[in-house]
């Protein structure tokens, strides 16, 4: 779970996940840029963030924010139409937006998204790819927009009936600031490819490792380089 905000860290300190991705895939997990980003990331979160932070997930940081537990966050844009929601928090209206801080090597904000694929086994392809039209298309978004508050597609963030209804958030401050760190964000803030879940995971662990104080960051992240290097190689990671 910490995968998703350490990354800016990581990129913000000028660090990466490879030494040149995807044409080198090289782990550089164990550079003096990461250990930087993940002992910036563990020490505030250990000092200044709420009690027991390496367990917390985006749930419990959301439903934080909510009820006034914590007064600042690093994590999703589409939090912000619902801590500014009357009906579903208590601290609407007191919220201000900004940018993901910079770094040594700028400002990166986070991008996620969920991937819509065609089972190799499928019988209707053809149908299942027109389905897959019809839901990333702009009419679709919009209308998803429209009911959930979170728009995918830019043209859709600058639709006219989403800006009047969204403006709300934070006084337009939310509204502009996402689009701009859209125009920001790289496609593969967490690279993409065939064994990033294996990757995510053993990265994750070890940078949750360093917020427990469990390990310091060049032993949980020396570690994790070794086994990133296993999985590259197509073998299984130690249990």
């Amino acid at each position: 779970m910490n995968v998703y905000v350490w990354t800016g860290f990581l990129r913000a300190m000028g660090g990466n996940f490879f030494r040149r991705f995807p044409t080198d895939m090289t782990p550089t997990l164990d550079a003096p840029e990461a250990l930087a980003a993940t002992r910036l990331y563990a020490d505030l979160l250990r000092e200044s963030g709420p009690r027991g932070a390496a367990n917390w997930t985006w749930l419990e940081t959301l439903s934080a924010l909510q009820e006034g537990r914590i007064a600042f966050c690093i994590d999703a844009s589409n939090f912000g139409p619902v801590i500014d929601d009357p009906k579903k928090s208590t601290t609407a209206g007191k919220w201000g937006y900004a940018e993901v801080p910079a770094g040594p090597a700028g400002s990166h904000p986070s991008v996620y998204t969920h991937t819509l694929a065609i089972n190799a086994a499928s019988r209707h392809k053809a149908a299942a790819w027109l389905f897959l039209l019809f839901a990333t298309s702009r009419p679709a978004q919009r209308e998803r927009a429209l009911e959930t508050g979170e728009p995918t597609r830019r043209s859709v963030w600058e639709d006219a009936e989403i800006k009047r209804r969204l403006g709300r958030v934070g006084e337009g401050q939310w509204l502009d600031l996402s689009l701009r760190s859209l125009g920001r964000a790289q496609a593969d803030y967490r690279p993409r490819f065939e064994r990033w879940r294996e990757v995510g995971d053993l990265v994750g662990i070890a940078v949750q490792q360093v917020i427990a104080g469990e390990k310091d960051a060049a032993q949980a992240l020396g570690a994790a380089q070794a086994e990133v290097t296993k999985v590259l190689a197509g073998s299984a990671p130690s249990k």
